[in-house]
């Protein structure tokens, strides 16, 4: 009975043979380093949130728009995008404004923008929040109108156009939804 040849020693092997073996060695390291640092990434990111430098750019994203911000953390969700916690919203500048308070927004993120480190988002969801608006009047005594159980979802759609795809909240013991869009949101800022 013949035994079986032995495997050739690598130094066997032809030269390009062998630096393609490395090579090939090289690549699956590389990419299973690569995979390692954006799943860790990844979970920093949604454990601990947002580094400072990137919640500073959020924030004046949204100072440049009007809005002040204010919220206990932001994370980022790989499916649901970057989550503001305790978040709570309202015009730049002035007292007599609407506030929005949010247990949590969701922010969906443009992943075209995203790709060019851009934070652009595509919509924001909303869930259990209240906004309370104060009411201009004359003559009277100040109102507030005030909307409890507040949520929806908020698309942001090209040429200044938001499409309101839900809002649903509960305001003087009536359970209310709207849905609409909305035509030159821009100007939305210089409300008075």
């Amino acid at each position: 009975m013949a035994s079986p040849a032995p495997a050739a020693p690598a130094a066997a092997l032809p030269p390009r043979r062998r630096r393609l073996i490395v090579f090939v060695k090289w690549c699956r390291l590389s990419v299973l380093l690569f995979l390692l640092v954006v799943v860790v990434l990844g979970l920093f990111l949604n454990h601990v949130g947002l580094p400072e430098w990137l919640t500073r750019r959020v924030e004046a994203q949204f100072r440049e728009k009007g809005w002040d911000l204010k919220y206990s953390r932001l994370r980022l969700r790989w499916y649901r995008g970057i989550v503001a916690e305790d978040l709570q919203l309202q015009r730049v500048g002035s007292r007599e404004t609407p506030q929005l308070f949010l247990p949590s927004a969701e922010f969906r993120l443009n992943l075209k923008a995203f790709r060019h480190f851009d934070l652009e988002a595509n919509s924001v969801g909303l869930r259990g929040g209240r906004l309370i608006w104060p009411l201009p009047g004359t003559n009277q005594p100040r109102r507030t109108l005030v909307l409890n159980q507040l949520g929806g979802e908020l698309i942001f759609q090209p040429n200044d156009l938001w499409e309101l795809r839900f809002l649903e909240a509960d305001v003087l013991g009536m359970h209310m939804r709207f849905r609409g869009e909305i035509t030159n949101a821009s100007f939305i800022r210089e409300w008075k």
